[in-house]
């Protein structure tokens, strides 16, 4: 997660702006519980916090391009609409952690976080499946 903030503050340094966002950043392995040294299972880690830390920290540049009237989008491509229930007491998978789990939170999170974004920002997000 420290990288991706590195590379989101180089990149707000460097541009102007920045006109789409498509993150389809995925790690697929069949380990169990594989942690980064955040302590966020590399699963969760790559196919949910990454491309959202990456989506929010990089938005302030496509609001800069929407502002001069351009043609601007944020896409996130994993399984959207194809998650399941959440365990809402642990949302990190650390007590019950299964790999069928894990890929269903991250398409979960990822169709919430697409939703709750769109009214935040004058950005058009969308969230599509991939197979």
């Amino acid at each position: 997660m420290a990288q991706v903030r590195e590379v989101a503050a180089k990149l707000n340094g460097e541009l102007e702006k920045v006109n789409f966002i498509v993150a389809t950043t995925g790690f697929l392995t069949t380990r169990g519980r594989d942690e980064t040294s955040e302590g966020i299972d590399k699963k969760l880690a790559c196919n949910f916090y990454a491309r959202f830390r990456f989506i929010h920290d990089l938005a302030p540049l496509v609001e800069k391009a929407a502002e001069k009237g351009e043609t601007v989008g944020v896409a996130s491509v994993l399984a959207a609409g194809k998650g399941g229930p959440v365990e809402l007491d642990d949302l990190g998978l650390v007590k019950d952690f299964t790999l069928g789990k894990a890929a269903s939170h991250a398409s979960t999170y990822n169709d919430a976080a697409m939703e709750a974004s769109t009214p935040i920002l004058s950005t058009y997000f969308t969230h599509s499946f991939s197979v």
